[in-house]
Parts: C-alpha cells; sequence; structure tokens
C-alpha cells in the first residue's frame, strides 16, 4: 500500500519534533505541579507565618506585654511576664529589627514551626524558631529559640569569625523552649 502523501502546503512533523513537543509538554506539566504544591504548602502554612510575624511586630514595637499574651497558654504557665520581660531584655533584636526574613515552614497537625532570621540596622543577625500550637482557632507562640549571630574580625588573624550566642531550657514533654 503507496503512503499517503502529505496534504499540499502542509508538512509532516519528524519523530524528532513529535518527541520534543511531548518532552516539552510533560515538563511543562512537571512545572505546574510543583508551583501548585508550592502554592498550597505555603497558602496552608500562611496563618502560621503571620502569627509569627504578628508576634515580632508586637515586640518590635515595644508592647512585650501584648506579646506576652499573644504567647500559648504553655508558655504562659511556665514563665512569668516579669521573666518574659527579662528575657526580652537579653536579646535586643527581638523589639529593634529592622527586618524578618523566614527560611522555612512547617505544619503537622496543630504544630506549626517558623525558622527565620532576624536583622537590624547595625548588622546583627538572629536565627529565630518559632513553635506556635493552635488554641480556640487562633495561633500562638508555645516556644521560641533566638540564637544571636555576629560577624567579627579576628584582630591577629585577618579573617571572619562567627560568633554564636544562645541559650535555651526545655521543659515538659511540650519542649516549651524559653529564653533564659
Amino acid at each position: 500500500m503507496p503512503a499517503t502523501p502529505a496534504l499540499p502546503g502542509k508538512k509532516r512533523l519528524s519523530g524528532c519534533a513529535i518527541a520534543a513537543i511531548v518532552t516539552g509538554s510533560l515538563g511543562l506539566l512537571g512545572i505546574i505541579f510543583i508551583l501548585g504544591i508550592w502554592f498550597l504548602a505555603s497558602s496552608l502554612t500562611a496563618d502560621v507565618v503571620k502569627a509569627a510575624e504578628d508576634y515580632l511586630a508586637t515586640l518590635n514595637r515595644g508592647q512585650t506585654r501584648e506579646a506576652y499574651e499573644m504567647s500559648a497558654s504553655g508558655l504562659r504557665k511556665e514563665t512569668s511576664l516579669a521573666q518574659f520581660n527579662k528575657v526580652v531584655a537579653q536579646f535586643p533584636i527581638l523589639n529593634h529589627h529592622t527586618a524578618f526574613k523566614v527560611n522555612s515552614r512547617n505544619l503537622q497537625n496543630e504544630i506549626g514551626t517558623v525558622t527565620g532570621e532576624l536583622s537590624d540596622g547595625s548588622g546583627k543577625r538572629a536565627d529565630i524558631e518559632f513553635i506556635l500550637v493552635k488554641e480556640n482557632g487562633v495561633w500562638r507562640v508555645l516556644s521560641l529559640h533566638v540564637k544571636m549571630i555576629a560577624w567579627q574580625k579576628a584582630r591577629d588573624a585577618g579573617y571572619e569569625k562567627r560568633l554564636v550566642d544562645s541559650s535555651t531550657v526545655k521543659k515538659n514533654a511540650t519542649e516549651v523552649i524559653l529564653w533564659s
């Protein structure tokens, strides 16, 4: 049987061209799928991130009592307002930061975690990790771990040295992390 002739003015696609179209289409579908998963994960954790950002904004305004009230009942049970104020005073970047960059976010059951980096205008930075729980439909900070990071030129060596100062106290099975 003779091959069907191509219609006048129309060219048939080669096997390579068809393979390229199929591969490109599959690649595009893969990218759309990955973006969909990322968007879904971001939207599911958006409330957790917003709660952490609101908490930091409250501290940044110097409203430690309000931040204390925004904390989860577990944190308030373990820490008095006076202790809370003392700890916040030990980490001035909490109420003098100029930026907060979220590095990761996670939501598992009714526990959310947000990690990120605080920075101020003078170059000071702090790694920060929040653990949040949902109480009566509201995300509240159960724990906060702050690790101050400073970069200082070593005088005699001529290179940058990383200095780390962190402190945490872990209590109970809920692993409430408080500043000390």
